[in-house]
C-alpha cells in the first residue's frame, strides 16, 4: 500500500469551502463576481489543505494566455537592436 499523500484539488478546496470549483477558479483569478467574504473563506480553505492556484495549468485548460509573442527577422536589423559597442563586425 502507498503512503504517498495526493495534492489537494480545487474540487476539494471547494468542498471544504462550500462553494462550487468554478467559485474557486474565480476567487484564485480575482474575479469580481465573488465577495471578499467568499474570497477569503476559499483562500483559508485553501491554505488549510495546502492547496496552491496554478496559473500554467489554468491558462492551458483555458487555452488562453495574457502574452503576446513577436517575432523578428534578425537581431543584426538596426531597426529592431541597438548596435553593440566594442562588438566585432561581421
Amino acid at each position: 500500500m502507498s503512503t504517498a499523500r495526493k495534492s489537494p484539488t480545487m474540487a476539494d478546496v471547494a468542498r471544504l469551502a462550500g462553494v462550487s470549483p468554478m467559485t474557486v477558479s474565480r476567487a484564485f483569478k480575482t474575479d469580481s463576481s465573488v465577495s471578499e467574504a467568499t474570497r477569503d473563506v476559499i483562500l483559508k480553505a485553501a491554505d488549510d489543505l495546502g492547496y496552491v492556484f496554478d496559473s500554467t495549468a489554468s491558462n492551458l485548460r483555458s487555452q488562453k494566455t495574457d502574452f503576446i509573442a513577436v517575432t523578428i527577422p534578425s537581431i543584426n536589423n538596426a531597426n529592431f537592436a541597438e548596435p553593440c559597442v566594442g562588438c566585432p563586425k561581421g
